[in-house]
């Protein structure tokens, strides 16, 4: 088992007690915490307000200069609020992308830990309160839920559907970005139906012009999880 493998697939658990003495092990005889910073950090990232992320922190050697707003924090040997991350994520659209892109390797690699979708969920929020869901920050938004409109994952769709959301609430998105965001989605026999009635309901709530394309309406009423 690789390095990467063994991090994501203990990621859900990483305040266990035997899990941080299997890293301990690691970082002592195969230096994870230098040839694997950015997928320790990743693995340890929802769990950024308790003890054991200083902890991690301190250690960890990377090469890429997103992290460095956090060097007050490693000084301090000091956990950090969501807040800190929202804030950054809105400051450096670079180290959201980061975020979004580790969870797409977690999910990948057949490990998506509801801890690492429930931090999206609140940056977005954050991010939509602060209004600065600016055009980058959106674009990524909307890759990353691609993604998760296309999973069986029940949890990846409903934090997908959020995000969408969240943008349909504070951004006038185009048609064809709607559109394109509901097909994808309904191209699955597992999609959550309440949950994109909810979503539906936003869309048009806020988005007044939008009209759904008969195609797409019809796909709607077709999906075989759809209850009567």
């Amino acid at each position: 088992i690789r390095d990467r493998d063994y991090l994501f697939s203990v990621a859900p658990y990483m305040l266990l007690k035997c899990v941080q003495k299997s890293l301990e092990y690691l970082i002592r005889r195969l230096s994870i915490h230098t040839f694997n910073a950015e997928d320790f950090f990743l693995a340890v990232l929802p769990y950024h307000e308790s003890p054991l992320f200083p902890r991690v922190f301190k250690i960890l050697r990377f090469d890429s200069s997103i992290f460095q707003f956090l060097e007050g924090a490693k000084k301090a040997e000091t956990p950090i609020v969501r807040g800190t991350l929202s804030n950054q994520c809105i400051k450096d659209p670079a180290f959201l992308e980061f975020i979004l892109n580790g969870v797409r390797r977690l999910y990948t690699a057949g490990m998506l830990p509801v801890a690492h979708l429930t931090l999206i969920c609140a940056i977005v929020v954050d991010i939509a309160r602060l209004g600065a869901l600016k055009e980058q920050i959106v674009r990524s938004l909307i890759a990353f839920a691609s993604v998760g409109f296309n999973s069986t994952n029940t949890e990846f769709q409903a934090t997908s559907l959020l995000i969408l959301a969240q943008i349909a609430i504070n951004v006038l998105l185009s048609d064809d970005i709607m559109t394109a965001c509901l097909n994808s989605l309904l191209r699955t026999d597992h999609c959550n139906m309440q949950r994109l009635v909810e979503c539906l309901l936003l869309l048009f709530r806020n988005n007044t012009t939008y009209t759904m394309p008969v195609a797409t309406a019809q796909q709607f009423f077709q999906n075989p999880t759809l209850t009567s």
